[in-house]
């Protein structure tokens, strides 16, 4: 399949349906060398054939290999001598393919890329991966604690119980180590989110898993996909400010002061993983990294696949905290 406009050209990928395992479906820019490539768990990629020299550099959030050939099944096409790009699984597929709109601004139709423009181009699209990684890992964070929030406040009636719901999330004058912090049922939640197929979420510190005597603590571990029919943040903000009278919506507008503007991204959107329901821990349940004097800050990922969990009438118990 070829690609006649390269405006279209994310539009064109994202129609394209996922392949069988282990093939690829293709799409040729124009006439020249390069193509780029959904691979069958919808990540995006793409190479130029006929290159017999690496990449100068090595780039964070991407990764660059050399084959002799690369094997279109599908169309019966091999193309040879092939540097193939992609990334790792930090970065959004759409957003890699947004970030290398620039490589594709060429007029000739039979333009032959070179190694060294790669290069070029990769250089500056390093520093926008860099920072798109860091705000769609946000935007995933803050998608959780609104989700779990929008299903709280859906399980509450009470008007002043719905608003120490909304309180209770980050802090008063700034960001707090726990997202939520019932204080009237001395419970604190931590929400974690993630888009990988293992339930495993990064910790910060210590603090987002420790309570004070007489709290219970929880952590909420939500597994999300990405899907342009899901929901956005903003989705979600504005099903949490329509369970809020008007008059007490100033309330909403403060912690999303707190909490960022991230919260009104209408970007990226998101379903739950329907094989992996959101689920709650006890803090004691969650693993944790031994400890030794003198030792500062700490940071891990802790994997709860074989966790126990609350079952299904604790569960509904704490989304009902309120009742």
């Amino acid at each position: 399949m070829q690609v006649q406009n390269n405006s279209e050209i994310l539009k064109l990928w994202t129609e394209l349906p996922c392949p069988t395992p282990g093939n690829k479906m293709m799409l040729q820019y124009l006439n020249t060398n390069l193509w780029v490539f959904k691979s069958s768990d919808n990540s995006f990629g793409f190479l130029i054939t006929e290159s017999l020299g690496e990449l100068k550099s090595d780039y964070k959030n991407i990764i660059a290999k050399w084959n002799p050939q690369f094997v279109d099944k599908i169309n019966n096409i091999t193309l040879k001598n092939c540097l193939v790009i992609e990334t790792n699984k930090q970065i959004d597929s759409k957003l890699f393919c947004n970030s290398i709109s620039s490589l594709f601004e060429k007029t000739d139709k039979y333009h032959f890329f070179k190694t060294n423009e790669l290069d070029e181009a990769l250089r500056k699209m390093e520093e926008i991966t860099l920072k798109e990684a860091v705000a769609y890992n946000e935007v995933i964070g803050v998608w959780g604690e609104l989700y779990l929030i929008n299903e709280l406040l859906n399980q509450t009636s009470n008007e002043t119980d719905k608003l120490e719901i909304i309180d209770s999330w980050e802090g008063v004058e700034s960001r707090s180590f726990i997202d939520l912090n019932i204080k009237s049922k001395k419970t604190i939640i931590e929400v974690k989110t993630t888009i990988e197929p293992v339930r495993t979420h990064h910790f910060n510190s210590l603090n987002q898993v420790s309570q004070n005597p007489g709290q219970k603590g929880f952590l909420a571990s939500i597994c999300i996909i990405n899907d342009d029919n899901g929901l956005s943040c903003l989705d979600l903000m504005k099903s949490i400010e329509s369970k809020i009278s008007i008059q007490h919506q100033s309330i909403i507008t403060e912690k999303i002061k707190i909490r960022g503007e991230v919260c009104k991204n209408n970007k990226f959107h998101f379903f739950l993983n329907q094989s992996k329901d959101m689920e709650f821990f006890e803090f004691n349940e969650v693993p944790k990294p031994s400890i030794e004097n003198g030792v500062g800050k700490i940071e891990w990922d802790a994997t709860l696949e074989n966790k126990k969990y609350l079952d299904l009438n604790e569960k509904i118990m704490l989304l009902n905290i309120m009742n």
